[in-house]
C-alpha cells in the first residue's frame, strides 16, 4: 500500500514508489558515491528512533499504511501505543470498543484493527450515499415475546407495540436493545435474530398514560460485548413491615418506595439462541423518583422528579455510590435537568437563578481511595435511605461553564443531550446539544457547544481558562473563558422530526420522506437483507422464516394513509461555521428567514435503505457510531437495524 506523504525531507521506500516526508530534516544528506549515484535505504533500515519520530507526525491513516508495509514495521508500531492513542485522538475515531473502558486498556493490536475498521466506517459514512452493507427486519410480534412470562396475566395481552418499546437503550455494538414497557416488563432483544432474550417483569406500579413522571428510570452501563451493568429505579409495594430497620422516616409513607437495583447483565450471542443472564448486584431505598438517572462503574447519578412549579422542571443531582451504599456530599451544584456520568467524572446540566444553562464538572476520587475508607455493606443489603456519607473533599467541581447565546436566554434544556465518547485520562471534548430559538412551539434550530478538556491533567486543570477580556462581549468572554466552539444546526424544511445527535455528538442524523413517492417495490431479496427466525414458532416447520406482514402495506379503509419511502440522512459538525454574533444584531433580524438560508450550510448524505411506511409510523430512530448501526423503530413495533460497517 503506498505511504502518506508529509511535508518535509523524503527518505525513499524499498517498497514501490512510496515516499514518506517528515518535518524533520534528515542529517546528513544523502550520500553520493564518485559514480554519482544516490544510495537509497528501505525505511525499515531506518534506525528505530528516527522511524517512530516520523511516525509521530502521521495520522492515523498514515499509522495504518505504514503498518501494511511489511511485518517489522508493523511489529514495531505495535510496541508502541502512544502513537496510536495520539492519531485516534487527533482524528476523533469513535472506536468500536467497549464504550466505558479507557482506551489506554487496549493493546496497541487492538487500537490498529479498531482504527481501521472505523476509518472504512467513516468513509462510507461520508459519501454522498453511504452504502448499507447488511440490515434485519425484525417483525411483530418479536421472536419469544412474552414467552418467559406469566402468559395468563392479562396484563401482557393489552400491551400495544408502542407501549412495549416505550423506553429503550440500544448497545453501541448494535447488537443489543433494552427496553422497558409501560407494564414495567424489562426486556433485551438481540438485534441480529430479533430474539427477545431475556423478559422480567417487576412487581411495580404500572404507568398510566397520563403519568408525567415514570414510576420506572434505568440506565446501563456498557462494559464490552458480553456484560453490562444495569441500574433500574422501580416504585415497589411495600408493606411498613419492610421498611429497613435504621429509616427515619415515617412507615406509612414508605408503601411505595423507589428502589435501586443494580445488576450485572452477561450477554452471549450464542451459536444457536441468544442467552441474556441477569445477576443482582445490589438493592437500595432512594428517597425519590428519580427523573434522570445514569450509571458508571461504581456510581450513580440521578436528578431528582419534581413536582414543584421550575422554569425547566430542573431539580436536586444526587450521587450515590451502589457497591458502598451511600450518598455522596456533593460540592454545592445547581439544580440540573440531565446528567451524564463517566468512570472519573460525571456531567450536570445546571440551571443558573438568572436562567443561564451551565455545565458543571464533578470528578470521581481513584475507587481504591474511597474503597479503602470501610468495608462495603453486603451486596444484597437494603441499606436505610438517609445514610450518607461527607466525602465532598474526594469530589470536587471540576468547572462550571456558561453556555451562551448572542441575543440571551434563548436555549431550552428540557431538549438537551449530553454528549461525550469517554476515552480514559486523555484529552478530550464534551458537546451539549441544546435546542434553541423557540418561535411558540417551533424551534429554529440546535446550539452545539464543544468545550475542549484534558483529563490527562490534574483536576485544576482539566479545563484551561482564560481571564476576562473588557473589549469583547458578554458572549464573547463566556466563549473565550473555556474555548468554547458555538455551532448551530438549522433543519432541512419538510422534517418528520428534528435532526438527532450521535452519542459523541460530532454526527447527526434525520429523517424525512419525498411528498411523492413512486409505489413501493418488494424489499430486496440480496442475501444482505436478514429475516428473523421464530424459534419459539408452534407450526409445523419450527424454525422457518416468519411471514412477515408486508411493511409497505396499510391496512384499513382506502382514506388510509399510503406508505411512502422513509429517507434517512446524516452529516457532521466539522464544517458549519461558528456562531457570528452581529448576524444576530443586524437590525430587523428575522430567525425564520435565517433558518432557511442556514439549513443550506450542510450536505444530505442521504442514507441507503428501502423502508417503506406511513411518515408518523416511525418511534425513534437511534444510531450508534461506534458500530455504524442505524436502528428504526416503529409505532407498529417493526425494527429495521441498518449496518453501514461490517463488524
Amino acid at each position: 500500500m503506498p505511504l502518506p506523504s508529509i511535508s518535509g525531507a523524503r527518505v525513499e521506500s524499498g517498497r514501490g514508489s512510496s515516499l514518506v516526508r517528515s518535518k524533520l530534516q534528515l542529517s546528513p544528506p544523502p550520500f553520493y558515491p564518485p559514480n554519482g549515484n544516490m544510495v537509497t535505504i528501505t525505511l525499515d533500515q531506518l534506525p528505530s528512533g528516527l522511524l517512530l519520530e516520523i511516525c509521530g507526525y502521521l495520522g492515523v491513516d498514515g499509522l495504518l499504511a505504514i503498518s501494511q508495509v511489511n511485518r517489522l514495521l508493523r511489529d514495531l508500531l505495535s510496541s508502541f501505543k502512544s502513537l496510536w492513542l495520539h492519531a485516534i485522538f487527533q482524528r476523533e475515531l469513535v472506536l468500536p470498543l467497549a464504550s466505558h473502558r479507557p482506551l489506554i486498556d487496549f493493546t496497541p493490536d487492538e487500537l490498529r484493527a479498531a482504527a481501521l475498521s472505523s476509518i472504512r466506517k467513516e468513509g462510507n459514512l461520508m459519501r454522498d450515499k453511504p452504502t448499507l452493507l447488511s440490515a434485519t427486519y425484525i417483525h411483530w410480534p418479536y421472536p419469544g415475546l412474552n414467552s418467559q412470562l406469566d402468559r395468563r396475566d392479562p396484563d401482557l395481552h393489552s400491551e400495544s407495540p408502542e407501549d412495549t418499546i416505550w423506553m429503550h437503550l440500544c448497545h453501541p455494538n448494535g447488537e443489543w436493545v433494552f427496553t422497558v414497557s409501560k407494564m414495567n416488563v424489562l426486556r433485551v432483544i438481540h438485534l441480529s435474530t430479533g430474539i427477545v432474550a431475556l423478559e422480567e417483569r417487576h412487581d411495580i406500579i404500572p404507568v398510566t398514560l397520563g403519568a408525567s413522571i415514570p414510576y420506572i428510570a434505568f440506565a446501563v452501563d456498557f462494559m464490552g460485548d458480553q456484560e453490562a451493568m444495569l441500574a433500574m429505579v422501580v416504585t415497589a409495594h411495600r408493606d411498613a413491615s419492610s421498611v429497613p430497620e435504621g429509616s427515619t422516616n415515617d412507615p406509612s409513607t414508605q408503601i411505595n418506595t423507589p428502589m435501586l437495583r443494580v445488576f450485572l447483565v452477561k450477554l452471549d450471542a450464542g451459536s444457536n439462541l441468544p442467552i441474556v443472564t441477569l445477576h443482582e448486584q445490589a438493592q437500595h431505598c432512594l428517597p425519590i423518583t428519580p427523573a434522570h438517572l445514569d450509571i458508571a462503574g461504581d456510581h450513580v447519578a440521578y436528578v431528582e422528579s419534581t413536582e414543584e412549579e421550575k422554569w425547566y422542571g430542573e431539580s436536586t443531582v444526587r450521587l450515590f455510590h451502589w457497591r458502598r451504599g451511600v450518598f455522596i456530599d456533593l460540592p454545592s451544584l445547581l439544580p440540573s435537568v440531565q446528567v451524564s456520568t463517566f468512570q472519573e467524572y460525571f456531567f450536570s446540566l445546571g440551571i443558573s437563578p438568572e436562567h443561564e444553562i451551565v455545565l458543571q464538572v464533578v470528578a470521581f476520587p481513584p475507587r481504591d481511595a474511597l474503597m479503602s475508607l470501610s468495608p462495603p455493606p453486603h451486596p444484597s443489603t437494603s441499606i436505610g435511605i438517609d445514610k450518607s456519607v461527607d466525602i465532598s473533599s474526594l469530589y470536587p467541581l471540576a468547572a462550571s461553564v456558561v453556555l451562551p447565546t448572542p441575543t440571551g436566554p434563548t436555549l431550552e434544556p428540557t431538549h438537551a443531550a449530553i454528549c461525550h465518547y469517554y476515552t480514559g485520562q486523555n484529552p478530550n471534548c464534551i458537546r451539549i446539544w441544546i435546542r434553541d430559538h423557540y418561535v411558540g412551539e417551533w424551534s429554529a434550530c440546535w446550539s452545539i457547544f464543544t468545550i475542549p478538556a484534558d483529563f490527562s491533567k490534574p483536576i485544576s486543570q482539566w479545563f484551561h481558562e482564560e481571564s476576562f477580556d473588557p473589549g469583547l462581549s458578554v458572549y464573547q468572554n463566556h466563549l473565550r473563558r473555556f474555548s468554547i466552539r458555538h455551532q448551530q444546526v438549522f433543519e432541512k424544511a419538510n422534517l418528520s422530526h428534528w435532526a438527532v445527535p450521535v452519542a459523541p455528538g460530532r454526527r447527526f442524523i434525520w429523517w424525512s420522506h419525498p411528498q411523492n413517492t413512486p409505489e413501493p417495490s418488494p424489499p430486496p431479496s440480496s442475501p444482505t437483507l436478514t429475516e428473523t427466525l421464530d424459534p419459539f414458532s408452534q407450526g409445523d416447520d419450527g424454525g422457518s422464516p416468519v411471514e412477515a406482514s408486508d411493511p409497505m402495506q396499510v391496512q384499513g379503509s382506502s382514506n388510509a394513509p399510503v406508505p411512502t419511502r422513509l429517507l434517512f440522512f446524516t452529516n457532521v459538525i466539522d464544517g458549519l461555521p461558528l456562531v457570528d454574533e452581529n448576524e444576530y444584531k443586524q437590525p430587523n433580524f428575522d430567525i425564520l428567514q435565517y433558518s432557511d438560508q442556514a439549513a443550506g450550510r450542510y450536505a444530505e448524505l442521504e442514507l441507503e435503505a428501502s423502508i417503506y411506511d406511513i411518515p408518523s409510523s416511525v418511534y425513534s430512530v437511534d444510531m450508534e457510531e461506534s458500530s455504524g448501526t442505524v436502528i428504526v423503530m416503529r409505532t407498529s413495533g417493526h425494527i429495521n437495524v441498518l449496518r453501514y460497517a461490517r463488524s
